[in-house]
């Protein structure tokens, strides 16, 4: 089964990237996101140590909360950046 995640991540990611990279850095940093977990995924079924288990999974939270929390500054920032432009036309 973690073949089917690794391979779904990926897809997601590569269709995030070749798809919506135009709307904007946060779809750019979250198919990079989905990319890690799709090579995570396949390490986890690759190798003997349990990614999922232990420190590994407390890694991958921690990686997870961090590019939330910088999708989330990025995303404020575009967003402040849109309508500071949209009000300086009026």
């Amino acid at each position: 089964m973690g073949y089917v995640y690794a391979g779904l991540w990926l897809l997601i990611a590569v269709m995030l990237f070749f798809r919506f990279r135009k709307e904007g850095k946060v779809i750019i940093a979250v198919s990079l996101y989905f990319l890690f977990l799709s090579i995570w995924w396949l390490a986890n079924q690759l190798i003997q140590v349990d990614l999922m288990s232990g420190i590994y999974i407390w890694i991958l939270r921690a990686v997870s909360a961090l590019v939330l929390l910088m999708c989330m500054v990025i995303y404020m920032k575009q967003k402040n950046n849109n309508n500071d432009s949209s009000g300086n036309d009026e």
